[in-house]
């Protein structure tokens, strides 16, 4: 291994532990006599390595100062999983139609089975990258395994910054990348392997906005997150959270019926955020091939509705009731804190609408989403929204 790699290993591990912190700033100098004093490297391979992780997203690099640890928010880490899923698809195919030796992959599995157990965040999250990687190099990807290697330590910087996978979590992903591999193995179409790796991507995408939500709700508890509502098209921003969840699985058809336009007065990031949320519950409570429906229509003057439909487990009346409290799960063995859909409600309130959920004679759940509108004559405001402020 050369001077470089080394480099880039240890400097790879005092990040991803949180030995040096998203946002903080350091030197060349700083780095290797405090962090890296019990090695031999000098800084020639410390910066050449430091010149790779900026090129992968891991670092930023500032004149006369040094360098910086990346902050990667949430809507990177989906972007990264998304570009993971395109990436790793074709080396699944690729790998199991040449029928790898998975040996080396399943030994990583057994290492992070056995570090997930022992609560071992830190050493779970580097065996799965390398699992990753190696399966690159197996497909015969070699440059591709540069690449991914710096997705997967972006979406790690996420949780480091955020907070560490718990230790269900954690047993859950290593599980279901166990499946990963067995399918390679197993189904030289790779459409198995294909398959399971959607659905790995699925749970990270889950705890990735299990993570987002409960930063915002903090946030809109302590009455600091900005909530800035203005007219804005529902169909463009309800399309584009379609979009970002399209790109994270292939398993669920999700289908939008909406006008050309639907204006609506709203913050259109809080908006897309919801859907989001949504969704990923969508998903996570369906049965793979089942339809996810959103709907999009004008009620009255005044007032449009937004509906998530999906053909998933449903939910019992007293679940319904209990639905939008905050760290509320209807089903305790799945991942995630419970906060989504309560933000959702706590976000939807502020702009003066409102959301319910409704249970569909043949299943599955559907959520109604009413939201304000702007209305013909100049100066009035959207009536949910007027309605919101008299009733404060």
């Amino acid at each position: 291994m050369s001077q470089r790699d080394r480099a880039l290993d240890a400097i790879r591990e005092v990040i991803l532990s949180g030995r040096i912190r998203p946002g903080e700033k350091t030197s060349e100098r700083k780095l290797t006599e405090t962090f890296l004093g019990g090695t031999d490297l000098g800084r020639t391979p410390v910066r050449e390595a430091l010149a790779v992780l900026t090129e992968q997203g891991v670092v930023e690099q500032y004149p006369q100062v040094g360098f910086a640890v990346r902050v990667v928010d949430a809507s990177e880490a989906r972007k990264v999983l998304a570009l993971q899923r395109i990436t790793e698809g074709v080396m699944v195919a690729e790998a199991a139609r040449r029928r790898v030796d998975t040996q080396a992959l399943a030994r990583l599995d057994d290492g992070l089975r056995e570090a997930a157990a022992r609560g071992k965040a830190d050493q779970s999250m580097n065996l799965l990258r390398s699992l990753h990687v190696t399966l690159a190099t197996a497909a015969g990807y070699d440059s591709a395994a540069v690449a991914l290697g710096g997705f997967r330590d972006r979406l790690t910087l996420f949780f480091v910054g955020t907070a560490p996978l718990r230790d269900r979590e954690l047993t859950d992903v290593a599980a279901h990348a166990g499946q990963l591999v067995d399918a390679i193995s197993a189904d030289a179409s790779g459409d198995k392997g294909i398959e399971r790796l959607d659905k790995l991507i699925e749970i990270e995408a889950s705890l990735v906005a299990a993570r987002e939500a409960a930063r915002e709700a903090d946030l809109l508890d302590a009455g600091r997150l900005s909530i800035e509502p203005k007219t804005e098209d529902l169909v463009s921003i309800v399309a584009t959270a379609l979009g970002q969840a399209r790109a994270l699985t292939a398993r669920y058809p999700m289908r939008l019926n909406a006008p050309a336009r639907l204006m609506a007065f709203v913050d259109s990031g809080r908006i897309e955020e919801c859907v989001g949320q949504m969704l990923v519950n969508a998903i996570k409570f369906s049965e793979p091939g089942r339809p996810i429906d959103v709907e999009l229509s004008a009620l009255r003057e005044g007032a449009v509705q937004l509906a998530v439909r999906d053909h998933g487990i449903g939910l019992s009346v007293a679940q319904r009731a209990r639905v939008f409290e905050r760290s509320f799960q209807a089903d305790r063995t799945s991942l995630g804190g419970g906060i989504g859909l309560y933000l959702c409600q706590r976000v939807i309130q502020r702009l003066g609408g409102s959301i319910d959920v409704q249970a569909p004679t043949d299943g599955g759940s559907r959520f109604e989403i009413m939201l304000p509108a702007p209305v013909a004559e100049a100066g009035r405001e959207p009536a949910l929204a007027g309605a919101a402020a008299a009733r404060a």
